[in-house]
């Protein structure tokens, strides 16, 4: 863990030096933490931007590589006393501040600390292994950013917080691209605080960090390379920045919250939503300025659209390249982009629709209960925190004192959770919405804080929260910190955490040059054999509803020089997510003559030579 802490110091301190020289021209800080949060978030953008460049250039080779580093360390070393006095935090306010606060505080810092402890544990998430850390770990391997064919649905997606675990991957391994997804998590926490201090208070800025980075669902996904957190964290600082154009009306402001919320909505398709949602409260803000002010809201409003579009152009125009679809596959209907159709896109929508209660309007009066108390029905296990549902009724007496900035994150998170509720009940995809949601909740904290006896309350709330919080955190990470301690090998480690990986090290011993046909969920990032992705549901490079017999799935194998087959025993199960139904009958019967399809593949062509609780291992004729 020490060797991949050094790295993670570097690239935190590379992206600060980084953004602090590009940030100088367009923003002023009000303060230390501020100035630290755009010159780091800037400085991501930068890495980000540069890395998708030279992927695309195919100049991932050491050299070049190599340079990269070189330039940063250079950059730092000039910078060095300005960035220490930056990255230094100033916690000159918690000498005055109430008892209360200190404990929170003292909340605050244990969480990120056993977070960090957590995140040193190599990866093992399910979307990291298939396509957050795998594709980046492809792109390497190739030099540059390349077509994956079986992986279209998952790589042809916006990426470019996975550029940045790219960065991480190429300087070390993958447990430092996982330790910087905790670091951009951290920084979404500090953002938050930042926040809610400008609106109020730091003692009211604490507990809403304090908040947003203990519940449940940020202990769950804070330390694993998802790209969900990063993707609010940058979406924080468009808000952060968009808050300070409203007041100022500067156009430096508007480039730099088209900046971020263009690399927010480049992270993954979800990011959209939080751009559409960005551009409804931009214009309903349009509506309601002065008639005289029209014309230049109007102006500094198109800058940050065409920024944001600009942002993430390049990454509509790579998907178009590979796939002819632009946004593959939501657009199929209109492009009839690559190794997809019609049924694989009613299964990828079914699968959607399976999570949360449906689109009618009592739905959507009870979605807020029913995702905090029932997080299972929107495909997580843990939840957000009920001090949002204790707490937001309480703006009604104090509608009339309410600040701007905080009616119009009200408003922005609304139609968020809208734009969420109709498309993909998701709590993951909502974590922008739980950072607002924590910036209103510690303002209707600090309102109440003449009212001794109420605030008392609200405080005991929180604690509780915390408290609840915490047994959460350990039921989540705990397994994950004997590993990332040093205290459990990592092979004993990734044995028990993901079910495939001793099939793919038997492979790789076996014939390291040997390509898979991997039938199953294809968590690929520890294979250390080329490998194609074999599941019907998510893919047509090998396209189960054309292949109707064992000779013409042979054939096709033969043609993408397939010599083995990984086989996944869950695929002999029912289609569900947990034990909740996921697909129509027409999408099941699909899925068990695939399944039989390739069974039957095995039997007249393969010869097995591993099999373990988990998977099969065929060799198979090439």
């Amino acid at each position: 863990m020490i060797t991949e802490l050094a790295y993670l110091i570097f690239i935190a301190a590379g992206a600060l030096a980084v953004g602090n020289i590009a940030r100088q021209p367009f923003h002023k800080s009000q303060s230390r933490l501020e100035e630290f949060l755009v010159s780091s978030g800037l400085g991501f953008v930068i890495i980000s931007a540069a890395f998708f460049i030279l992927g695309a250039l195919k100049l991932y080779i050491t050299p070049v590589l190599v340079a990269a580093d070189v330039v940063l360390l250079l950059l730092i070393a000039v910078q060095a006393k300005n960035l220490a006095a930056i990255a230094i935090p100033d916690i000159s306010w918690l000498k005055d501040s109430p008892p209360i606060s200190k404990l929170i505080f003292a909340a605050f810092v244990l969480f990120a600390a056993l977070n960090f402890i957590a995140s040193a544990a190599p990866p093992t998430s399910a979307d990291a292994l298939v396509h957050h850390l795998t594709a980046p770990k492809i792109y390497l391997s190739e030099h540059g950013i390349v077509n994956i064919p079986s992986l279209q649905l998952m790589t042809e997606a916006p990426m470019s917080v996975n550029m940045i675990y790219l960065y991480g991957l190429q300087l070390l391994n993958g447990k430092l691209a996982q330790m910087t997804a905790w670091y951009l998590s951290f920084l979404a926490a500090l953002a938050v605080f930042m926040i809610t201090a400008r609106i109020t208070t730091k003692q009211a800025a604490v507990v809403a960090a304090t908040l947003f980075a203990t519940m449940p669902i940020f202990s769950v996904f804070n330390v694993r390379p998802y790209v969900d957190i990063p993707l609010a964290f940058f979406a924080l600082l468009a808000t952060h920045l968009f808050l300070q154009w409203l007041e100022r009306n500067e156009t430096k402001h508007a480039v730099l919250t088209g900046l971020f919320m263009g690399m927010a909505v480049s992270a993954k398709n979800t990011g959209l939503l939080t751009g559409a949602a960005f551009a409804i409260t931009i214009a309903v803000m349009f509506l309601r300025a002065p008639a005289d002010k029209k014309a230049r809201f109007a102006a500094q409003a198109a800058i940050i659209g065409v920024v944001a579009a600009a942002m993430l152009a390049p990454w509509l125009i790579k998907s178009y390249l590979n796939t002819g679809d632009p946004m593959h596959p939501f657009l199929y209907e209109y492009f009839q982009g690559t190794y997809w159709n019609n049924d694989l896109g009613r299964t990828l929508l079914e699968f959607h629709r399976s999570h949360g209660i449906g689109f009618s309007l009592p739905s959507l009066i009870s979605f807020p209960f029913k995702i905090t108390v029932n997080p299972q029905l929107f495909a997580d296990t843990a939840g957000v925190t009920p001090v949002f549902l204790g707490f937001l009724p309480l703006l009604w007496p104090l509608r009339k004192k309410v600040p701007r900035q905080i009616t119009t994150l009200l408003m922005f998170v609304a139609m968020l959770v809208v734009l969420q509720f109709f498309t993909a009940q998701q709590t993951r995809y909502m974590f922008l919405a739980w950072g607002i949601l924590s910036i209103i909740t510690a303002y209707i904290v600090h309102s109440f804080r003449t009212e001794r006896l109420i605030q008392a309350g609200l405080y005991a709330l929180v604690a509780m929260s915390l408290a609840m919080n915490a047994a959460l955190w350990a039921a989540a990470n705990l397994d994950d910190l004997p590993a990332a301690a040093g205290l459990q090998p990592e092979k004993e480690y990734l044995m028990k955490k993901v079910p495939t990986y001793a099939a793919t090290e038997y492979l790789a011993a076996a014939d390291k040059n040997g390509t898979a046909c991997w039938y199953g969920e294809g968590r690929g990032f520890w294979a250390k054999n080329p490998y194609v992705w074999c599941n019907p549901l998510y893919q047509a490079y090998v396209d189960f509803l054309e292949i109707k017999t064992p000779q013409q799935l042979s054939q096709r194998l033969k043609e993408i020089n397939i010599s083995y087959v990984l086989y996944e025993k869950r695929m002999r199960q029912p289609p569900l997510y947990g034990k909740k139904k996921v697909y129509s009958d027409k999408t099941a019967e699909y899925y068990f003559s695939s399944n039989q399809l390739m069974q039957a593949y095995l039997g007249g062509f393969g010869t097995k030579i591993y099999e373990d609780n988990n998977t099969e291992v065929y060799k198979v004729a090439g």
